[in-house]
């Protein structure tokens, strides 16, 4: 087959360029399921580069492709081919993938388009910093509970937060004026085995009676403090 064709049912029409004039076009695919498949070649090879998904009804990027975005706002012809971004999504491992946002930061023309978001199949996101390394973005969790008090002004609260790591950023403040950061205990994983709702996903024990429970490290966090009996307090969770 010649190059620059198009063919169906074996009928075969050169054309440089497609052009279709009337008003609105229709391509369509009326095999049920069938996929309508775009290929290029790229340096000599047959290469596809995404298909119209019959089954999904979904556009379907190949492996590895990515959508792209030119700069096609430059004033300067020369420039208006740069890639100024791209997303790709790329397979790992057994079934897994990344999906990954591309930008190319202020510069001249060879300044080279970096990563700068990437969202993992195991869940974790991660962003630029300001030195331009991928790292874990926070995840923040925030719980509202009532102090219920305890043995000698103490309380003992839990949550799981479920962010899958111990090593946290806690915080506790009062709801209402004067609004106070309150000084608290940190500890990682559940110290009491079972207590009383205090807020919803929130576990109130005694602080008399503290002891870890195994293998909870990683997605619990206890605050340990002198609460006011009543008064509402924000418990915050950020890893």
């Amino acid at each position: 087959m010649a190059s620059n064709n198009i063919t169906k049912n074996h009928h075969i029409f050169t054309q440089d360029t497609l052009k279709i004039k009337g008003g609105t076009t229709t391509i369509k695919n009326e095999t049920s399921d069938a996929d309508t498949i775009f290929n290029v070649n790229d340096n000599t090879v047959d290469t596809e580069v995404m298909r119209l998904d019959g089954s999904e009804s979904s556009l379907l990027m190949a492996s590895g492709k990515k959508i792209e975005f030119n700069n096609t706002d430059d004033s300067a012809p020369a420039n208006r081919n740069e890639e100024l971004g791209y997303i790709r999504c790329t397979g790992i491992g057994d079934y897994g993938s990344k999906l990954g946002l591309y930008t190319r930061p202020t510069g001249t023309a060879s300044t080279a388009v970096v990563e700068r978001l990437q969202v993992n199949g195991d869940g974790s996101v991660k962003a630029t910093n300001a030195g331009g390394s991928l790292v874990q973005v926070a995840r923040v969790r925030g719980y509202q509970m009532e102090g219920v008090g305890g043995a000698g002004g103490y309380d003992v609260y839990m949550v799981n937060h479920g962010l899958g790591t111990g090593y946290v950023v806690a915080s506790v403040s009062e709801t209402a004026s004067p609004y106070s950061m309150v000084e608290v205990e940190v500890r990682r994983g559940q110290w009491v085995a079972s207590g009383t709702a205090a807020g919803t996903g929130v576990h109130a024990g005694d602080s008399g009676s503290l002891s870890y429970v195994n293998a909870t490290e990683s997605d619990w966090t206890t605050f340990i403090f002198a609460d006011i009996t009543g008064d509402d307090y924000r418990l915050t969770v950020t890893g």
